[in-house]
């Protein structure tokens, strides 16, 4: 096994081919160590130097990971998602819940409430409430999990003059999730906003959600306004970029439109 001097790519790029499409074949599984530096130097007939830029390729596409002390292993494949509950409703107007489209899907989710309180809101989330930065807002933090493995943080924000001394500030579940809760203090929804991103995570990010390196994250931005076009709500969520496959639908026509062409 050698490179092939004629190959346009580099020495090191031909290396991190022939390991990726090992690990695609499954001759490395997942969990999985692959050979020393020196082993694989050896194999490839190149220097360590050539095996260690390949190896940094396969962690920056998140593949492998390197482990102080014992050596190279495949990253396990992470539970992939079809999740529409973001970004769509029902005909009828109704929403599923993100735990149940994915418990629909075979898995096991679970959520963590890490923090409720209030503190200034983040200029972004500022902005979407028609707040000043700094305001106070209530926050909702959770960890949401699917079959053990952290797949997505999310933070709900209320301005604090809404929110402050109801069920949206108080530990403990929501009944009816944040929607019931809004819905309980007399707010009728309208309409949700989203805002998506994709961006590396922060340090922060990568911890909790156990990201290898060169794993992105979607940052979803959903701003719920009330019927009379108020923001009551702002969630920034941050979905780990190889958990998650967002899937929906949009009508080529209107429904006035359709029921037009139905009537023709």
């Amino acid at each position: 096994m050698s490179i092939n001097p004629s190959d346009p790519r580099p020495p090191y790029q031909q290396v991190a081919d022939h390991l990726r499409r090992a690990i695609d074949r499954g001759e490395y599984g997942p969990g999985k160590r692959l050979p020393s530096v020196r082993t694989l130097a050896e194999q490839f007939s190149v220097t360590p130097v050539t095996i260690s830029r390949a190896v940094d390729a396969l962690r920056a596409e998140g593949l492998v990971d390197a482990r102080q002390g014992t050596g190279l292993f495949v990253r396990p494949r992470r539970p992939v998602m079809r999740v529409a509950s973001y970004l769509t409703a029902g005909a009828d107007g109704s929403r599923t819940t993100w735990s149940n489209e994915v418990d629909r899907q075979g898995y096991k989710t679970t959520q963590e409430i890490t923090e409720i309180g209030t503190v200034p809101a983040p200029a972004d989330v500022a902005e979407r409430l028609s707040l000043e930065p700094g305001t106070p807002a209530v926050v909702r933090r959770r960890i949401l999990w699917v079959d053990g493995t952290p797949v997505q943080l999310s933070d709900s924000y209320y301005p604090a003059s809404l929110a402050e001394g109801t069920e949206l500030s108080r530990p403990g579940k929501l009944r009816g999730y944040t929607m019931g809760a809004l819905e309980r203090l007399g707010i009728q929804l309208g309409r949700f906003q989203d805002d998506i991103y994709l961006r590396m995570p922060t340090p922060s990010e990568a911890a909790k959600l156990q990201l290898g390196r060169g794993v992105p994250v979607l940052k979803l931005l959903r701003t719920t306004y009330s019927t009379d076009n108020q923001p009551v709500e702002v969630a920034d969520q941050i979905l780990a970029g190889d958990r998650y496959v967002l899937s929906y639908e949009v009508p080529a026509h209107p429904p006035a439109e359709r029921n037009q062409g139905d009537a023709r």
